[in-house]
């Protein structure tokens, strides 16, 4: 069972991917990447992957994934990507962490694919 953050502000969207994926995982979700960071500061036990939206409230996926990328202790977990834009792939491309990309709308199958693959790759 992998500890996966998920980090959505469509609040749909987000109860959909805490119920799909609390079946198999331990699964933390947040509408503001800010209490994601705060979360990730003050956790303990950090998320083995972060399914991680693109446009979000007062921080883009972008930024928020190269503030992981700056931090040592949250560097290596496998991000995956979720946007309704096109040609995000190529803002995201060659940032280590990257573990794929869901292109809105996706199907749970899918999903649940990527994240199964990024958490064994994380250990």
């Amino acid at each position: 069972m992998a500890r996966v953050m998920i980090i959505e502000d469509d609040n749909g969207l987000l109860s959909m991917l805490g119920d799909l994926l609390s079946k198999d995982h331990e699964v933390s979700a947040f509408f503001d990447p800010r209490l994601a960071k705060l979360a990730l500061a003050q956790g303990k036990q950090l998320p083995q992957v972060i399914l991680l939206d693109v446009m979000l409230p007062g921080l883009d996926g972008y930024s928020f994934m190269s503030e992981l990328l700056a931090d040592e202790r949250t560097s290596g977990i496998p991000v995956i990507i979720m946007t309704a834009k096109a040609n995000m792939a190529d803002v995201f491309r060659g940032m280590p962490n990257l573990a794929g990309f869901l292109d809105k709308p996706f199907s749970a199958a899918a999903m649940a694919q990527l994240v199964a693959k990024a958490a064994s790759q994380a250990g």
